[in-house]
């Protein structure tokens, strides 16, 4: 072999090692993430996966003064992240990448325009094996050796990723991270501090300090009492299921757009609608404050019964696992009081009437 032939091999050699070494880097709430296995990353790439950066995680924060949030790509970054960090297997992090993909636009707000209600399966997971399906992905795990099934988070091998409450899982983590970092209730230091006390062993997630959890866990019932589906928001939601339900009976926005478009997308289409009802729930939406009141049990034409979100984490102490209301009795009074609050519903005085 000559010395120039030499090189090109070489060189050859050192073009098809660098290939299979490519890292990607992303900015997330947890600081940068370095990513280089190559079936997230092809997952990453995918435009189902993509299309969740214009899928916001609260749904219809577009109505809202208030516009802090964040979108459901990053959220699902960030519960790879969280299940990476813990050393769950490689196919669990890719299911938690894809653990929201089956999302309508607006998020949640399938769950009204489909009157899908379940404490424990929200619309996107009771359709996400067939959405799965309709998207790239299933040539993506048959490329790594997976199936389809090897994608659908709620099942018992994934307990890292999923759990039902009160116990933690990742996608609960992130997202009350998440909502607390935007909300600048937390700062990346104690997001830092709170992943380092955190632990995951045998199915099982826990603390070893009980103020840490406690600063985690009241993240939790904050945002089930003042944020996530009461008040002003549970009568936003009310009328956009209408102005939806309203846009795909007239075939404004069809049942493909608000599966597999985005929010920004879906919007724009029924803002160009004419309909004096489409446009009317769209104007409620934007100041709903002027077509409700509070009602009560006796006294209302619309009530809400939200999922109460509250964990409740273990501790470990010494060899025992403790729940931390056991071992905090402020924390047990407020995490009842919270329970009980949205356990009993929300009434409201609604106008309906365009």
């Amino acid at each position: 072999m000559t010395i120039i032939t030499r090189l090109f091999f070489i060189l050859f050699i050192c073009q098809a090692s660098f290939s299979f070494t490519k890292e990607q880097v992303f900015d997330s709430i947890f600081g940068k993430i370095n990513i280089s296995e190559p079936l997230i990353l092809d997952i990453i790439d995918s435009p189902y996966v993509q299309r969740m950066k214009d899928i916001d995680q609260h749904g219809l924060v577009y109505f809202t003064k208030d516009h802090r949030t964040f979108n459901r790509y990053d959220h699902s970054l960030g519960v790879y992240y969280i299940l990476k960090r813990f050393n769950l297997p490689l196919i669990e992090q890719a299911a938690g990448l894809t653990h929201d993909i089956s999302h309508t636009t607006f998020s949640h707000i399938g769950d009204l325009v489909y009157e899908h209600y379940d404490d424990i399966l929200s619309y996107q997971d009771s359709i996400h094996f067939w959405y799965l399906k309709k998207t790239d992905l299933p040539k993506i795990l048959e490329k790594y050796d997976y199936n389809v099934e090897d994608f659908l988070f709620k099942n018992d091998r994934y307990q890292g990723l999923e759990q039902n409450l009160p116990d933690l899982c990742a996608d609960r983590i992130e997202y009350n991270l998440h909502t607390g970092f935007v909300y600048n209730f937390i700062s990346q230091d104690e997001i830092e501090e709170i992943l380092t006390d955190l632990h995951y062993e045998n199915g099982r997630w826990y603390f070893e300090t009980p103020s840490i959890a406690k600063k985690f866990a009241a993240l939790s019932l904050y945002f089930t009492e003042n944020f996530w589906g009461v008040n002003k928001e549970a009568i936003i939601y009310k009328f956009a299921a209408n102005a939806f339900k309203r846009a795909m009976n007239l075939k404004v926005i069809s049942f493909d757009q608000l599966h597999f478009s985005t929010d920004s997308a879906v919007l724009e289409s029924m803002k160009k609608s004419d309909d004096p009802l489409i446009k009317g729930y769209l104007k409620r939406c934007n100041n709903p404050e002027k077509y409700y009141s509070k009602g009560n049990r006796y006294r209302h034409n619309y009530s809400v019964y939200q999922k109460f979100r509250g964990v409740n984490p273990w501790v470990k102490v010494e060899d025992s696992f403790i729940r931390l209301t056991s071992l905090d009795m402020d924390f047990a009074v407020e995490y009842l009081r919270v329970k009980e609050l949205i356990q009993n519903g929300s009434f409201f005085q609604i106008d309906l009437g365009i």
